[in-house]
This record gives structure tokens, sequence and C-alpha cells, in this order.
């Protein structure tokens, strides 16, 4: 279910990055790597897969993770680079 075609980024002069930015890098990791048929072979939970399968809930829950992850890290960075 989550399987863009592609994934295109446009950015103005001054923007040097995104916050959904990593989400997209994500994805076409997991198509890279079939990431999906894995998770789908490890995990024969579903009789049928229509619409969904085993491999969009486990990325589902992954890629809710990750602004999570994201901003922990720039917390920590920030509590290590402030003077006590």
């Amino acid at each position: 279910m989550i399987q863009p075609q592609s994934i295109k980024y446009e950015l103005a002069d001054k923007q040097q990055a995104i916050t959904a930015g990593g989400f997209g890098t994500m994805l076409q990791l997991t198509k890279q790597l079939e990431l999906r048929r894995k998770i789908n072979q490890a995990i024969p939970l579903f009789k049928f897969h229509l619409p969904y399968d085993e491999a969009d809930h486990v990325l589902n829950i992954s890629m809710n993770l990750l602004p999570v992850a994201v901003a922990l890290n720039i917390l920590k960075t920030d509590v290590a680079t402030k003077p006590i």
C-alpha cells in the first residue's frame, strides 16, 4: 500500500532542508532492499493481502517512529552543546 512511484524534492534557493525528507529516503531504501517482500516472508500473518499486507503494518510503525527519533536526536544534541 505504501509504494510511491518516484519521489522528487523541489526546494527554494534559500531552503536547505525539509522536515519530511527522511521519509522519502526510507521509502526508497525499502524499495531498493526489497524489504517489503522480506517482511511479508518473515511474518506470514495474513491469509489475504487485500488491501494491506504485513509490511504495511511494520513500515507504518517504523515510519511513525522516524520523526520521534529525529526529535530525540535534536534534543540530545541541544543538551550536549549547552554549558551547565
